[in-house]
């Protein structure tokens, strides 16, 4: 196997899928480092508000008390579909088009993709959501398939093992003998 220093993350990967008929969008790969890392910061973000809200709600005595402050929500809170969709629509979705307009037409009007416009497209569309998780994870899919696939290929310099040291030291071994009878 070849090593590698490529650690490029791949997140240019994208290609036109068709939804309908009168809709297409540009996807990339649910790989996309911006998007893992902002999920993640979304993620932690939510964990510190439990764990705050876990710390008002807990009495003096130290005994957990489920209270109506649990079920309060504020106009801040942001459930994970909400992030998921932001996310989505600045990293994944990259643009969305009626095939042959090459703008985007809904209700006879055009609009130009921004990641306002792929979030409401998202949230307000379960199926298109879904569509745009499962071929943004083809994509990853397919990337890791190929990686591997090459990653499994011999070095070209090589015999075929692991290392490339074969080759080499069979080379090493010829002009040795070659030496000795000489």
């Amino acid at each position: 196997m070849a090593l590698t220093l490529n650690t490029d993350t791949h997140d240019g990967e994208s290609r036109w899928f068709r939804y309908d008929d009168d809709t297409e969008a540009l996807i990339g790969r649910l790989d996309n480092h911006r998007y893992a890392v902002g999920l993640s910061h979304f993620r932690v973000y939510n964990e510190e508000r439990s764990r705050q809200l876990i710390q008002q709600m807990t009495d003096n005595d130290g005994n957990l008390r489920f209270g109506g402050g649990v079920l309060d929500v504020s106009d801040d809170d942001q459930t994970e579909m909400d992030a998921q969709c932001q996310l989505l629509a600045r990293y994944v979705l990259l643009d969305v088009r009626t095939p042959s307009k090459q703008k985007l037409y809904i209700d006879d009007k055009s609009y130009d993709y921004s990641a306002d416009l792929g979030y409401q497209l998202l949230i307000n569309n379960s199926e298109f959501f879904g569509f745009v998780l499962s071929r943004a994870a083809q994509l990853r899919d397919e990337a890791q398939g190929i990686a591997e696939r090459t990653e499994k290929k011999p070095s070209p310099r090589s015999t075929g093992s692991n290392t490339g040291a074969a080759k080499k030291g069979g080379q090493q071994k010829k002009r040795t003998r070659q030496s000795a009878d000489s």
